[in-house]
């Protein structure tokens, strides 16, 4: 018997103990019955056990099938896997083709490194087009809404693969123009009277809370937290509204260069998170996902460390 009616016999014992007759799951799998009866009969001899209690109307599996059962669901599985990853590499294989790929950024960052990479790949592969979003999360992934998704944070959910970007580091950033009204704070005591500019209040992702060495303060304590979007956080930075906690320092990097924005307290910050690059299992093999990720992490990894070095090196201090 040929490998290919091997894995139909297979296909063929599943259905049946799905279905619970030879009849049902011959005609689901558009075999012909006695066609059916001679597969299974094949299978058993290939194996050396019975399969099918044919003294029973309808004919039942055996336990010794029944056992089987799991085992038959992981090669089934594994066979479909195969064929829809097989599918997808000849689609990237044929220039005819034009393959979107849905990618989302933070945009609690500068893009701009990751999307002049982007951009360049599209021309040397007229067959691929970037559809760029901004901050869709892992749910959005999972329901398909999107192929690749960066994020600050790390997640175990079963069905997404996980490729470690660098580490994100914030500070508290502070604007000239809020120093012109108020006086930099030195201490705790100090900046816990200062409006706080905040993002992800509710996040499970985010810890509630910032650090200096083991020490640890509870943002709860603040007397004026003031929420918003990465967008809103920097816009009332710049205005002077605020002492913000949560801007990648790449958002405000021309800012730092220029002297318009530095760093108070900057032993006191939020802890070290990670930001990942994520894509679903069923992709991870994929020679186009594949050189996208390391696009992305190449140069996502530019955009968190270099702001960093650069203004760490300004205020003294060690990574």
């Amino acid at each position: 018997m040929r490998k290919t009616d091997n894995l139909l016999a297979w296909k063929l014992l599943l259905t049946i103990g799905h279905l619970g007759s030879l009849k049902l799951a011959a005609e689901k799998l558009w075999i012909d019955p006695p066609i059916a009866s001679r597969m299974l009969a094949a299978l058993e001899d290939e194996l050396g056990i019975f399969l099918l209690d044919r003294r029973s109307r309808p004919a039942e599996l055996t336990n010794q099938a029944k056992e089987l059962i799991p085992h038959i669901q992981e090669l089934v599985k594994d066979h479909e896997a195969l064929l829809a990853l097989s599918q997808s590499m000849k689609k990237e294989q044929d220039p005819k083709i034009r393959r979107t790929l849905r990618i989302s950024l933070p945009v609690n960052m500068d893009r701009t490194p990751i999307l002049s990479a982007l951009l360049d790949y599209e021309s040397l592969h007229p067959g691929v087009h970037f559809e760029i979003l901004a901050d869709r999360g892992l749910q959005a992934l999972l329901d398909r809404q999107t192929d690749l998704s960066f994020c600050f944070y790390s997640s175990d959910q079963p069905g997404l693969y996980e490729t470690y970007v660098d580490d994100f580091y914030t500070f508290f950033l502070v604007s000239q123009n809020y120093l012109k009204k108020h006086n930099a704070p030195k201490t705790i005591e100090e900046l816990i009277k200062c409006p706080i500019l905040v993002r992800y209040p509710s996040s499970p992702y985010y810890a509630d809370y910032i650090e200096y060495g083991t020490e640890e303060f509870k943002l709860r304590n603040f007397e004026k937290l003031n929420y918003g979007d990465a967008t809103t956080c920097k816009e009332m930075l710049l205005a002077g509204a605020g002492i913000a906690i949560d801007l990648n320092l790449g958002t405000v990097r021309a800012q730092i260069k220029d002297g318009s924005v530095t760093a108070v307290m900057p032993q006191w910050h939020r802890p070290v998170a990670q930001a990942h690059v994520y894509c679903r299992s069923e992709n991870k093999s994929s020679p186009l996902y594949q050189e996208v990720l390391k696009i992305i992490v190449e140069n996502g990894n530019s955009d968190l460390t270099s702001p960093w070095r650069e203004f760490s090196q300004k205020l003294g201090l060690k990574r």
